[in-house]
């Protein structure tokens, strides 16, 4: 794992990890189930980015690499 930038309440991160690990991410994420707080704002929003943005993006990149299309 890398730092690459550091911002006012910013931090960005480069993480490298092989199919296999991305896939046991997926495969974690894909069989996980929200039970937290739904009035915690903070936790909802957590949960939304996981289900609605970094989870199919990661999707959609092994998707990509499995059919030769690269990056």
């Amino acid at each position: 794992m890398e730092i690459l930038e550091v911002y006012p309440k910013d931090l960005h991160v480069r993480l490298e990890l092989s199919m296999t690990q991305i896939q046991k991410v997926l495969d974690f994420l894909d069989n996980c189930e929200f039970t937290g707080d739904l009035k915690n704002e903070e936790l909802v929003q957590a949960k939304d980015y996981v289900i609605g943005e970094f989870f199919p993006k990661l999707d959609k990149l092994t998707e990509d690499v499995v059919r030769g299309g690269g990056v």
